[in-house]
C-alpha cells in the first residue's frame, strides 16, 4: 500500500535501519536515530542504483513522488540521475561564479578579490545562486539590480558587468549560449560620476600650512607628503614594507601583487622623500613596515589612515587619491608626455609591450620629472609663483 503522512508519521525507528515502500521505486528509510529518508531505487544499464531525495518532513510525500517521476524519465532516457544532479550542480550561477572567482584571483588584488566576493555573497548568490546558469532570464537580473540601484546605484551597475562576466565564462566554457545581462545595457539610471576632486594650485600653500602644524603621529604626517612626492595610490603607501625601499638607489619598487595593475612598480624618490623615509626609519623599520598599523603594529596602517588626516586639516570633498589628479593637471600642462606620466601613475597601458618599456625605459624621465613636481611644490610653499615650462614632446 501507498505511503500517506499518517503512516509516515506513525513509523518509529528501531534497533536498525528499515524502509517502507510508497511504489514505483520510491521508498522512505527510517534510521535509527529516526531520521525520515527519501531513497529512489532504479536500475540504469542492468546495475541496481539508489538515489537520496532528502530527508521528510522537508521533503513532503507529493515532493518526492515528483522528484521520484523526473528521474525515472532521465532514467527511461538512459541517463543516471545522479550524474544528471551532479552536472546541474556544477552548472548552478554560483558555480560558475566561484570559477570566475578563481580566475581573477591571478589579477585583481586580495583587497579587490575580497571586495568582489563581498558583493556576489550579499547582493547577487541570495538571488542567483543556487539557480541553473541556463534557467536565468533577462527579468530575473533587472529585478537584482533594480534593488540594489534603489540605494547604491554605482554598485548597481558594476554588479551588471560582474554578472556578466560570470555569463561570458559559462559561454567560453559551453554551459551557456548567450548574456541576459547584455540587454540590460542603459536600463539603469544614467549616473552622475563623481571623480576625486582636484587642489587647485592657489589652495596648495594652504594644504601645505596645516600639515606644517599637524600635531598627530610624525608618522602620519610623514604618509601625507610621501603622497604627494610619490604619486602612488594610497592603499599601496599605507602599506609599504622597508625590504621594497632601497634608499640607496633612491628607488621604491611595489610588489605586483600589491597594485592595481598586478606588475611591479618602479617609483623613483627625490631626495625629499628619501630624506623623509630615513626621519622615520628609526622609527618603524623594526616592524618591517613603513607606516605600522598603531594598535598592531603586525600590520600596516588602515587603509582610511589620509583620508582621516584630510578630514582633521579640514578637507571634506579634496581626498588624498586627489593627490594624483593634481599632479597629472600639473605634468600635462607642463608639457611632459602622456606615456611619462601614465607610466608613473602606473595606469593601464593596452599596448603591453609599450607598458612593459614604460617601467624601464622612463624611469629616468619619471625621476627628472618628479624632481621638477618636488621644486614646483617647494615653490608654492615658499610663496613663489611658479610658471610651468612647456617640456619639449
Amino acid at each position: 500500500m501507498k505511503l500517506t503522512d499518517s503512516k509516515i508519521k506513525g513509523l518509529r525507528p528501531t534497533g536498525k535501519l528499515y524502509r517502507v515502500a510508497d511504489g514505483k521505486g520510491l521508498a522512505l528509510e527510517v534510521s535509527p536515530t529516526g531520521a525520515k529518508l527519501w531513497r529512489y531505487r532504479f536500475r540504469l544499464h542492468g546495475k541496481a542504483n539508489m538515489l537520496a531525495l532528502g530527508a521528510y518532513p522537508t521533503v513532503t510525500l507529493s515532493d518526492a513522488r515528483k522528484k521520484r517521476d523526473e528521474a525515472a524519465e532521465l532514467v527511461a532516457k538512459g541517463v543516471n540521475p545522479a550524474h544528471h544532479r551532479k552536472a546541474q550542480e556544477l552548472n548552478t550561477f554560483r558555480s560558475i561564479a566561484e570559477e570566475y572567482l578563481a580566475d581573477q584571483s591571478e589579477v585583481w588584488t586580495p583587497r579587490t578579490l575580497k571586495q568582489r566576493r563581498a558583493l556576489f555573497e550579499a547582493k547577487i548568490y541570495p538571488a542567483l545562486g543556487d539557480r541553473p546558469i541556463n534557467d536565468i532570464s533577462s527579468a530575473d537580473i533587472l529585478r537584482i539590480l533594480q534593488g540594489i540601484e534603489a540605494t547604491a546605484p554605482t554598485m548597481a551597475a558594476f554588479s551588471r558587468q560582474v554578472i556578466g562576466a560570470v555569463f561570458r565564462k559559462a559561454i567560453c566554457t559551453l554551459r551557456a549560449e548567450s548574456d541576459p545581462s547584455a540587454p540590460l545595457r542603459g536600463a539603469l539610471k544614467p549616473r552622475n560620476v563623481k571623480h576625486h576632486p582636484i587642489l587647485p594650485t592657489a589652495e596648495i600653500p594652504g594644504f601645505f600650512e596645516r600639515l606644517e602644524a599637524y600635531t598627530g603621529y610624525p608618522t602620519t604626517r610623514a604618509a601625507a607628503e610621501l603622497l604627494w612626492l610619490t604619486t602612488v595610490r594610497t592603499v599601496e603607501l599605507v602599506a609599504a614594507r622597508w625590504d621594497e625601499i632601497d634608499l640607496e638607489a633612491e628607488v621604491w619598487t611595489i610588489p605586483a601583487e600589491r597594485m592595481k595593475m598586478r606588475r611591479d612598480h618602479v617609483v623613483p624618490l627625490v631626495p625629499r622623500a628619501v630624506e623623509i623615509l630615513r626621519s622615520i626609519e628609526p622609527l618603524t623599520r623594526r616592524t618591517g613596515w613603513v607606516f605600522p598599523n598603531r594598535d598592531d603594529s603586525t600590520k600596516p596602517a588602515s587603509a582610511g589612515l589620509l583620508l582621516r588626516m584630510w578630514r582633521q586639516l579640514g578637507y571634506k570633498e579634496f581626498s588624498p587619491h586627489g593627490v594624483r589628479g593634481t599632479f597629472s593637471t600639473w605634468a600635462h600642462d607642463s608639457g611632459y608626455r602622456s606615456e611619462i606620466i601614465e607610466a608613473q601613475l602606473n595606469h593601464a597601458d593596452r599596448n603591453v609591450t609599450r607598458s612593459s618599456y614604460n617601467r624601464s625605459a622612463y624611469l629616468q624621465q619619471r625621476r627628472a620629472m618628479l624632481e621638477a613636481w618636488a621644486a614646483y611644490l617647494d615653490g608654492l610653499k615658499d610663496g613663489v609663483k611658479i610658471v610651468p615650462i612647456r617640456k619639449k614632446a
